[in-house]
């Protein structure tokens, strides 16, 4: 049935419903009539209303007649518009499908900018957007462990690395806390009460109880998306780091085992030489001989002095060249039977370099040893007092030996000190040119012009640079 034949229908019910009401109430008011005979009053509005339900019930019937002749002329031009419309878009379709493939033309020509400005948001959108696919394949191609953390800092997201690493499903990690697998991670981040980016060592705890060193780094995500406490966590194996860090530890080690058993051994070396040169001395009947023998020993000692300051320092490198100058002055002392000179030191100088401190060591030997041994006869009048000095100041390094003993005899001068061809004197040139410094001698009462102001005795000052080839001491 088509949807006019409807409305005609629909229609004419309606206009039999008012017919029939109308019908009903006349033949109410025909039965009501006798009854109201008596009355001329009631007689007359039974009358009227007899007119007014005929004039409106005929009424009904026409508008009924009409509201159905007009909608049924409206609905028939719409639906022969949308017929029209129909075949005109089947002949359109028709036509499309006979066109080429490679025709570009647009079906409608009213549609061309529309369809346009969709493809240029199509291709601009491709253009700056990160597909899924791709951003997950970038995260699972990392080769750290990267949890993506969601509320109460559980998991919410591992790469592949993580998985493989922590020994767990990707479907296990999630949900799981951050305190269970990374615990330093949530102490330095979330755990300092503003969740603050951190990073730091750590162990992370695998599926099954193991454990791996890792470097994390912590930081909460921020953005309109991102909600609250989110957090992204990535840790990097140590594992292969810390076994290298062994290795050269024990390499280290090893090597400092070995330089300190090198310095002990040859500290006993030469308390070997030393212990010979001394039988020798003994056993030798020449006094001269004998004290060549004891200065020779002398100078060996402080040699051994240095390794042994070496063996028992924690720097294999540098010694405290204070310390070293306490033991050597002990050990002149003891061998040269001086315990009534008073001893002056004053060293302002930081620790030494082997380099440095073993030939300023000798020197510093035969200055001193020549001081104990010349300077101070039995008869002297002032109370023999011996003033060593060592300063460094920028990069220049000073060192003094001062007495106040009889100063150089009458047929000698400082000339013949610094010119000398004694064997101490030849050494300490020696070992002030190893320096790169220079030597000066000062006879204290010539140098006052003999009106003793200057005191007595003879002053040795050593100067040289604290650099040596490049090396600062």
């Amino acid at each position: 049935m088509s949807l006019r034949q409807r409305l005609a229908l629909s229609y004419g019910a309606l206009a039999l419903t008012v017919l029939g009401g109308g019908l009903i109430a006349l033949l109410v008011l025909g039965r009501a009539a006798p009854a109201l005979e008596g009355t001329p009053d009631a007689a007359r509005f039974v009358e009227r209303a007899r007119l007014m339900l005929l004039a409106a019930t005929g009424a009904g019937v026409l508008g009924a007649g009409a509201l159905a002749w007009w909608a049924g002329r409206a609905v028939g031009r719409e639906v022969g518009r949308a017929a029209e419309a129909a075949r005109r878009m089947g002949l359109r379709r028709a036509e499309e499908r006979r066109l080429p493939n490679d025709d570009p033309t647009p079906p409608d020509a009213s549609f061309q900018p529309l369809h346009d400005a969709l493809a240029e948001a199509t291709r601009q959108l491709r253009q700056r957007t990160v597909p899924r696919a791709h951003l997950n394949d970038i995260l699972d191609s990392m080769t750290e462990v990267l949890l993506v953390l969601g509320p109460a800092r559980r998991v919410q997201r591992a790469n592949r690395a993580a998985t493989e690493a922590l020994g767990y499903e990707a479907g296990e990690l999630r949900g799981l806390p951050l305190r269970r697998l990374l615990p330093e991670a949530e102490d330095a981040g979330a755990g300092s009460g503003n969740d603050s980016p951190a990073r730091g060592e750590g162990t992370l705890h695998c599926e099954d109880g193991s454990t791996l060193p890792v470097l994390f780094s912590y930081a909460p995500l921020h953005g309109e998306r991102t909600g609250k406490q989110r957090a992204v966590c990535v840790a990097q194996d140590l594992s292969e780091r810390q076994t290298a860090r062994e290795k050269l530890r024990r390499s280290l080690e090893e090597k400092d085992v070995l330089l300190r058993e090198i310095h002990h051994r040859v500290k006993n070396n030469l308390q070997i030489i030393s212990s010979l040169l001394s039988l020798q001395e003994n056993s030798e009947l020449d006094p001269r001989a004998a004290r060549r023998l004891a200065a020779g020993r002398q100078r060996i000692r402080s040699m051994a002095l240095v390794h042994e300051r070496l063996y028992r320092s924690g720097n294999l490198a540098e010694i405290d060249f204070a310390d070293y100058l306490d033991d050597l002055i002990d050990h002149l002392v003891r061998a040269h039977g001086a315990e009534h000179v008073r001893f002056e030191r004053r060293v302002e100088a930081g620790p030494l370099p082997v380099s440095r401190a073993i030939p300023l060591g000798l020197l510093t030997n035969e200055l001193v040893a020549n001081a104990l041994e010349h300077a101070f006869p039995e008869n002297a009048a002032n109370a023999p007092t011996l003033d060593l000095r060592f300063s460094t100041s920028g990069t220049t390094a000073t060192l003094v030996v001062e007495d106040n003993g009889t100063g150089l005899p009458d047929d000698l001068t400082t000339d013949d000190i610094e010119n000398g061809d004694s064997m101490g004197l030849k050494l300490v040139r020696t070992l002030a040119g190893q320096l790169d410094g220079t030597l000066e001698a000062v006879d204290k009462a010539r140098a006052d012009g003999g009106k003793g102001a200057g005191g007595s005795g003879l002053r040795f000052t050593v100067v040289f640079p604290c650099e040596q080839n490049g090396t600062a001491t």
